[in-house]
């Protein structure tokens, strides 16, 4: 059974959400997170990367040769592009770091719908989802319809 959620994105719009698991595959020799400086930075690159992309992290699980993330997202290309986005950033980190470049090269990022219809991915919200408003719009709603206008 698909549960229809609406939620707030990082950008302040509300907007019709499914629930994907991001995975980064072929990491089983590749060590990602040496000390704690890397943990650390794995787990801002996911943050900052969820509000560049635009999707709500649920939950999280860093590990040494590798993560999982849960996320909130309208398409599973958004959160594809999440996965990507962590990718990009974190392979930068390796690369200041350590002066590696190419530990990331052979990983592949998968986003995994974790409710709905089996075998049914949304690429797009359905015609009559609730349109997208700011919090600005929700709040002048609110004072325009407490005030009669």
């Amino acid at each position: 059974m698909q549960r229809v959620v609406n939620h707030e994105l990082p950008d302040g719009t509300i907007r019709q959400v499914h629930p994907f698991h991001i995975s980064m595959e072929g990491l089983e020799t590749a060590v990602l997170c040496r000390d704690e400086a890397d943990y650390d930075a794995m787990v801002k690159i996911l943050c900052v990367a969820s509000r560049r992309k635009n999707v709500v992290i649920i939950i999280y699980a860093v590990v040494s040769n590798h993560g999982h993330v849960a996320v909130l997202a309208e398409r599973r290309q958004d959160a594809e592009a999440y996965g990507q986005e962590v990718k990009r950033m974190y392979a930068m980190w390796l690369r200041r770091k350590y002066g590696e470049s190419a530990v990331l090269r052979g990983t592949d990022v998968k986003a995994i719908l974790l409710d709905g219809v089996p075998g049914h991915v949304p690429e797009r919200s359905p015609a009559g989802a609730r349109k997208a408003r700011s919090r600005f719009d929700q709040t002048r709603q609110g004072k325009d319809h407490a005030h009669g206008g």
